[in-house]
């Protein structure tokens, strides 16, 4: 361990922007005086690789207007208060495909930006049933079944491009999984 590492946290306040965010302004102590660090704090969210029986792999396409683009992505969202992950990983994959996951496997839980965020993302994986349609059950999210090389290909060329879910699917295939 580094003992040069002195830095602490003094004082940290608060401003709740909406029910999903609220702003943080940590104060830090430092060798060199005092620093001001700013964040978000925001709910956990879990997302859920799935494939099919017939090697599928379902993803969601929807438009997210903080970056003002529609994105392709793995079933996802954030965790309810008193929620564990994995119930979350399965209502949000059941909400948004109307697939049923079967056994979730936890593939990690990881920090998605320690500089600026408090939140983690809790990634599982499953088999699911085959789709009885590609009618999505929520409204502004379309369903699309893609193989494991169509997927490579939408990551290659930005398409699937939130990274954390490419992070997800890299930790799938690791496992054997895709």
């Amino acid at each position: 361990m580094n003992s040069a590492f002195t830095d602490r946290v003094v004082e940290r306040r608060t401003q709740v922007l909406s029910s999903w965010v609220t702003s943080l302004e940590v104060v830090v102590e430092t060798t060199n005086g005092s620093a001001i660090f700013h964040g978000l704090e925001i709910a956990d969210y879990a997302l859920l690789c799935a494939r099919t029986i017939m090697g599928l792999i379902p993803v969601v396409r929807q438009f997210r207007p903080v970056i003002g683009a529609t994105t392709l992505e793995f079933p996802s969202g954030h965790v309810d208060p008193g929620e564990s992950p994995h119930d979350a990983a399965r209502r949000e994959f059941y909400e948004e495909t109307g697939l049923t996951a079967k056994n979730l496997i936890m593939l990690g839980s990881h920090w998605t930006d320690t500089g600026r965020l408090t939140n983690r993302l809790h990634a599982y994986f499953t088999e699911a049933n085959e789709p009885l349609s590609h009618e999505c059950r929520e409204p502004g999210v379309e369903l699309e079944f893609l193989t494991t090389s169509e997927l490579e290909s939408a990551v290659q060329d930005g398409r699937f491009g939130h990274f954390l879910h490419v992070g997800a699917y890299a930790l799938a295939k690791l496992r054997g999984f895709l």
